[in-house]
């Protein structure tokens, strides 16, 4: 579901600088258009968001939760 809404987003030209942060990782290093977005975390508002830290049990509860109601949001 989050791909087709960054999918309509985009093809609607919404295109946020908003990368979400993980405990160990930062998608900026990995990112092939780094050197085009140049986003800087503190550098004019810029701020990373920060996911949240789901077990592997919630995770699995949260998608089945959502398959039990036909694909709508849990």
């Amino acid at each position: 579901d989050k791909m087709v809404d960054i999918g309509e987003n985009i093809i609607h030209g919404q295109i946020d600088m908003n990368p979400e942060k993980g405990e160990h990782n930062c998608p900026c290093n990995f990112c092939d258009y780094k050197s085009v977005c140049r986003f800087e975390a503190g550098f004019g508002g810029n701020a990373y968001r920060i996911g949240s830290r789901l077990d592997k049990k919630e995770a699995k509860d949260i998608i089945l939760k959502k398959e039990e109601n036909g694909g709508e949001n849990a």
